[in-house]
Parts: structure tokens; sequence; C-alpha cells
């Protein structure tokens, strides 16, 4: 059954769904150091989600196989080319200690970022959370998030490494005497 407009669930959904997107603006307009580890903290851990959704939309509506599987495999092939635009829009600087680098602010990735909370939004209306299309769309997205980030965080890995490999500079090794 979907919340009403006037329901508790809804008023705290959308308070909830107020916060995130204003954290999101937030940190997105303010440039960001990330260490190279961390940037491949958060897709493991979102990966690890992934799995545990689809482990628990099972034990509560058991799905068939097969609509995962199309529900996952939309989801990634949705969430690439977001990755490959967020990480394509994404200005990547070096800084003074190595294997960390700073993203700057970004309206392109907080546009991406919007637009996908905009389309869950709309999947969520339009079908019945507590169903068995709703829980399989819900693990699509969050395939969608995931395939995203990794997409995203490799692209800007890769930004990175180039960077880092042209700033370096060669010291000839010290010579014998």
């Amino acid at each position: 059954m979907h919340p009403s407009a006037g329901s508790p669930q809804y008023g705290a959904n959308a308070v909830i769904l107020v916060i995130v997107v204003a954290m999101l603006v937030w940190r997105n307009l303010r440039p960001q150091k990330i260490s190279v580890g961390r940037l491949f903290v958060t897709p493991i851990l979102l990966a690890i989600v992934v799995v545990f959704s689809i482990y628990g939309t099972q034990s509560v509506f058991p799905i068939p196989p097969w609509q995962i599987a199309i529900a996952l495999i939309v989801g990634v092939l949705a969430g690439i080319p977001v990755g490959l635009l967020r990480g394509h829009h994404s200005r990547v600087r070096a800084t003074e200690r190595r294997n960390v680098m700073l993203l700057d602010a970004s309206w392109q990735t907080m546009a991406i970022y919007l637009g996908a909370f905009l389309v869950r939004y709309l999947l969520r209306l339009a079908f019945p959370p507590f169903s068995p299309a709703g829980a399989a769309i819900g693990d699509g997205v969050l395939a969608f998030a995931a395939a995203m980030l990794i997409v995203s965080y490799y692209a800007i890995y890769t930004k990175y490494k180039a960077l880092e490999g042209a700033t370096l500079v060669e010291t000839p090794a010290p010579q014998a005497r």
C-alpha cells in the first residue's frame, strides 16, 4: 500500500529526502580531499549492501532469479554511462600528499546525483514499495548506484594516475664514486 501524501511515513520520507539532497548539494559545492584508498571503500561497501539487499528481498518476496537478474542488469547498464559522465565532469587535482587528490566542486556531478534521486523517486511512486516488482526495482536502483560509483571512481582514479604520472619528475640515481 502506498503511503498517502498526508501520512506520517510520507512526511518522514520527505524530510529524509530533503536532508540527503541538501547534503549532496553541500558536498558537491565544495572541493573534497580524498585518498586513493578511500576512493574504493564506498563502492565496495555499496556492492556488499546490494548483495545483502537481494538476500533480504528474497527472504521477504521470493522473486524469480530472472527478474532479479534483469533488474540488476538494467541497473548496472544505466549506471555505467552515468558513472562515466560523473567521472568525466569531475576535475581532479593532485595534492602535496602522495595518493591524495582534490576533487573540485562540480554542479554537473550534483545535477547527475539529483537526477538519479528524481528517477528513483518516480520509480517508487510508480511501483508499490512492498511488492515483488517494487523490491526488484529497489535492487536495480542499488545496482545502478553501485555501478555508477564504481565506474565514476575508476574514471577519477585514472585521471589522478595520469595527472600523477605527468607531474612526476625523475631524479637521476646517485652515481658511484
